[in-house]
């Protein structure tokens, strides 16, 4: 765990269908996991973005222009690790 400053992260949720929703793979259960991780790396969530039922093959995300526009009006308030979700 991170003894010094706490890293902020931001956390980014998609979903591209209904029907992975259904299937327990929905906005909420995958929020719940970053946050597990976060809080196992040390660090402090600050916001949460998100889209519903937008493809992963999209480029023009409405939660991540969110999330990118946030990070780089915060960025002073670093740092964020990258950590994307495999």
């Amino acid at each position: 765990m991170n003894t010094s400053t706490e890293t902020k992260a931001v956390i980014y949720t998609r979903i591209s269908s209904v029907a992975q929703a259904k299937k327990g793979q929905g906005l909420a259960s995958q929020e719940t996991r970053c946050r597990e991780f976060a809080h196992m790396k040390g660090y402090e969530v600050v916001e949460v973005f998100g889209d519903k039922a937008i493809s992963g093959r999209l480029v023009e995300r409405p939660g991540i222009k969110e999330m990118l526009s946030y990070l780089n009006s915060n960025r002073r308030d670093g740092p964020y690790p990258l950590r994307p979700m495999t």
